[in-house]
């Protein structure tokens, strides 16, 4: 009889006595050794197991995160975090699963993954996070993340809706292509307009009304991108927006007080750290079928580049510029661009004249720069496309005879 009462008092007591509360680095848990290899978007990457479920550590697989301690907040850029993978010579793996490989902390960091707050694990300096936490079973969750997994072959499969923009990007300009992304009426998909650009270097791409005031909302957009081709409508991709952890910079904290930016701090000599706020901006980005994005431009395309237009896509792309104006006529082009983003908000433009043989004039030669940085702004640039005249004011008022190339003082 009394062997039966003495567990009876002995958990009673266990069930009365006060909880104990885990105070940061305090170990809390274990990260174990698994069997199941995990790939994530056809790489493989290391993973583990925790209470159970697949998890992988953040800082082994991507450096595309951003860490702010006086916010105890980390950020995984989840547009390229799963795209932009790091490599690995090898894949530890034990040969049983289940031993343990590390201790698990209490810590007070908050994860967001897509702008979503998620579990996640301190492993001593580093963060585990549990693949089933942001990602839906076998169908795109709201952020476009999906896993599969295979028992019997002990794979699990993280497919994340990424951005390759370079590859999307060189596809457009190599076709010379743009595109326009609009809402549907019924709200159900995206709908992709090409348009080729025979004086233009292709690659830009616009998002219309409709689209932007949706993502006013507070809904994420989860949608098919879908264009025609040869009068069938395609998927292009899929189109995904949703409001993510912004980072917004306060000041420095010098001995406790926040300076803004308008004071200098000696690094050496006193104890500072940048102060950050935190905030929601929506994220919005399309992901595009590299297959169906070549076919889409190439439908649209310009067929073959004559001297002139490869001589204004070459000028532009090594400019940096964009096209403000312009005049196209059988024997020229003439375009009024920039590039609008210089040091201390500086402009740096150019008025140019390109012929069909790819000649060129450039009128921002004749111009001395009275800046330290060698910006030039041209104001009050009017083109007269009917009777093929630009005027500006630089140092003066001038005006350029579209039709013979010559530029004259208005005044003189």
């Amino acid at each position: 009889m009394l062997k039966k009462i003495l567990p009876f008092i002995t958990l009673t007591l266990l069930l009365a006595a006060p909880a104990v509360h885990a105070e940061k680095g305090d170990t809390i848990g274990y990260i174990y050794s698994t069997d199941i290899r995990t790939y994530i978007n056809g790489k493989e990457v290391p993973s583990y197991n925790i209470g159970g479920q697949t998890a992988i550590i953040i800082e082994d697989i991507t450096t595309s995160y951003s860490y702010l301690d006086n916010l105890r907040t980390l950020e995984i850029f989840a547009s390229t975090a799963f795209s932009y993978l790091n490599e690995f010579d090898s894949i530890p793996r034990e040969n049983i699963s289940g031993n343990i490989v590390g201790d698990i902390y209490e810590t007070d960091i908050e994860t967001y993954i897509f702008g979503m707050k998620v579990p996640s694990y301190n492993i001593g300096g580093k963060t585990a996070v549990v693949i089933e936490d942001f990602a839906g079973f076998k169908e795109y969750n709201d952020y476009g993340a999906r896993y599969f997994y295979d028992d019997e072959t002990r794979i699990l499969t993280l497919e994340v809706i990424c951005r390759d923009f370079t590859n999307e990007e060189n596809t457009m300009r190599e076709h010379l292509a743009n595109v326009n992304y609009s809402l549907s009426e019924d709200k159900a998909k995206i709908n992709a307009e090409f348009s080729a650009d025979d004086y233009g270097i292709g690659g830009s791409e616009s998002y219309s009304d409709d689209l932007q005031t949706a993502l006013e909302g507070e809904e994420q957009l989860f949608l098919p991108i879908m264009t025609v081709l040869k009068g069938e409508e395609k998927q292009l991709g899929w189109f995904i927006a949703y409001k993510e952890k912004g980072y917004h910079y306060v000041g420095i904290e010098v001995n406790g007080e926040i300076l803004t930016n308008g004071y200098a701090v000696n690094e050496e000599d006193d104890d500072y750290t940048d102060v950050y706020e935190l905030e929601d901006w929506y994220t919005y980005f399309p992901s595009l079928d590299a297959a169906v994005l070549d076919a889409a431009c190439a439908e649209n395309a310009v067929a073959v580049l004559s001297p002139r237009q490869k001589t204004i896509q070459q000028y532009l792309l090594s400019h940096t510029n964009r096209v403000v104006d312009r005049i196209n006529t059988d024997e020229y082009s003439f375009l009024y661009t920039g590039w609008f983003g210089g040091p201390h908000g500086g402009n740096y433009e150019y008025l140019l004249r390109v012929d069909n043989d790819g000649n060129t004039v450039d009128y921002a030669q004749n111009f001395e720069s009275v800046s330290m940085w060698g910006q030039k702004h041209f104001e009050n640039v009017t083109i007269d496309k009917e009777n093929e005249k630009c005027y500006f004011h630089y140092d003066k008022d001038y005006v350029i005879d579209l039709k013979t190339g010559e530029m004259t003082d208005i005044f003189a």
